[in-house]
């Protein structure tokens, strides 16, 4: 069967920041190599039926301390590895063409047409 494209958004309307970390580190063979992850943490239930993990979603309130590279409290680090609440987020299923990169605009964030089906009707 074929996967149907979900638009997740935060309810409020805002950008949603995903907490993430990067390093400079050397190769082996001595490259400089740039990297980056998403931290990730465990679904809520507006994404479980999407997917088992989530990119951990930082509140506005957390965005200075996750940036500030003085931050070595592992207790706190740690207390903030929990789940979006699902009350902050909304989701739903939007038509297949939003899957090619020809197709880009307001169009992309429509509800799927019913005969598409949904995870989310």
């Amino acid at each position: 069967p074929a996967k149907n494209p979900i638009y997740l958004y935060a309810r409020a309307g805002e950008p949603i920041a995903f907490a993430g970390l990067w390093d400079l580190w050397r190769a082996p063979d001595g490259a400089e190599v740039a990297s980056c992850t998403i931290v990730t943490t465990e679904s809520n239930a507006i994404v479980k039926p999407i997917h088992d993990r989530m990119p951990l979603v930082l509140p506005p309130e957390r965005y200075a301390a996750w940036l500030d590279p003085a931050l070595a409290d592992a207790a706190r680090l740690v207390e903030w590895l929990r789940q979006t609440p699902a009350a902050d987020l909304e989701a739903y299923s939007v038509s297949r063409a939003v899957n090619s990169p020809d197709n880009d605009g307001p169009a992309c964030i429509v509800p799927a047409p019913p005969e598409q089906g949904s995870l989310f009707r």
